[in-house]
């Protein structure tokens, strides 16, 4: 390709960069307008060749660059790249969020969660950073690997439905494969070679210890790929804090309730409600609510 053809075909890029993401909002969760509004914002604001806006000036600085050679842009995750352009995506505590590639990849997010998507000159998507956790469907790819990165792990992609969970708050990272099948590079040890992970297989990392461990799904692990968390003998105290961070509340519990334990669940496909359900039926525990996502738990 020339320098005419190459400037041609950026060009296009630029002036099409809303279109070539197809980021689609779906799901009865989201708020359609305002996550396109916040993309459309983001798109703007991000950088392409680091300029907020495309004034003669700008454009002529950018055709300079492009002509010496393509820029390299380092990545939030350390890692250094060719990048056209990168875009995030948040959610807060309660929040989930799910939309689709322009290749028809699936990606739900998570409360308290981010992904960072890089695209390169080939307006794919082909490297993800993720911070919290995501259920990621990918659309199957001839010969592109699209790379996911968290803190913990380096997962190598050409088409599959797996988990990723790597909080900061958390002791312990987890990539758990559905279908398909993934290359899992666990970045707690450097010396440590790739794991291949094939259906019902996980990897957890100690991320205090740096160490990790390859097993097979647990009956727990099923529930979870069907967005069901099942916590066997949990305090109260620790089930009320998941819930918290899962629904986006505040949730005061009693001090002679917080080390009673129990087998409870959080279906991400139910609201609220069916948890304060649970509590009662299976401790005899109740709810007041207090104010706007405050409550109260008692017995």
């Amino acid at each position: 390709m020339n320098n005419k053809e190459f400037i041609y075909k950026l060009d296009q890029i630029i002036h099409k960069l809303k279109d070539d993401y197809s980021l689609r909002p779906i799901g009865k969760e989201n708020n359609s307008s305002a996550l396109w509004g916040k993309i459309e914002q983001r798109l703007l604001q991000r950088k392409v060749v680091h300029l907020k806006r495309w004034n003669y000036i700008g454009w002529s600085a950018a055709m300079i660059v492009i002509l010496i050679g393509l820029w390299n842009i380092q990545k939030e995750d350390g890692s250094h790249s060719t990048v056209v352009s990168e875009l995030q995506i948040k959610t807060l505590d309660g929040e989930r969020n799910s939309f689709n590639l322009k290749d028809g990849s699936k990606i739900s997010l998570y409360p308290n969660s981010s992904v960072t998507l890089y695209s390169s000159i080939s307006n794919t998507v082909d490297s993800i950073y993720l911070k919290g956790a995501a259920k990621f469907n990918i659309t199957k790819r001839e010969d592109d690997l699209l790379k996911v990165r968290t803190k913990n792990f380096d997962i190598h992609v050409l088409g599959t439905t797996f988990i990723v969970e790597d909080f900061d708050s958390k002791k312990e990272a987890l990539t758990s494969l559905i279908e398909g099948k993934l290359a899992v590079d666990p970045v707690a040890n450097n010396n440590t070679k790739t794991l291949i992970l094939n259906p019902n297989e996980k990897v957890i990392i100690d991320k205090i210890n740096h160490q990790y461990k390859k097993q097979e799904f647990t009956q727990d692990d099923y529930l979870k790929s069907k967005g069901i968390y099942r916590f066997e003998h949990i305090t109260l105290r620790d089930y009320i804090l998941e819930v918290e961070e899962f629904f986006g509340v505040s949730i005061e519990i009693s001090p002679t309730l917080e080390k009673e334990r129990y087998t409870l669940i959080i279906d991400q496909n139910k609201d609220l409600s069916e948890v304060f359900k649970d509590l009662l039926k299976i401790g005899k525990i109740k709810t007041h609510k207090q104010k706007n996502k405050h409550y109260q738990l008692t017995k």
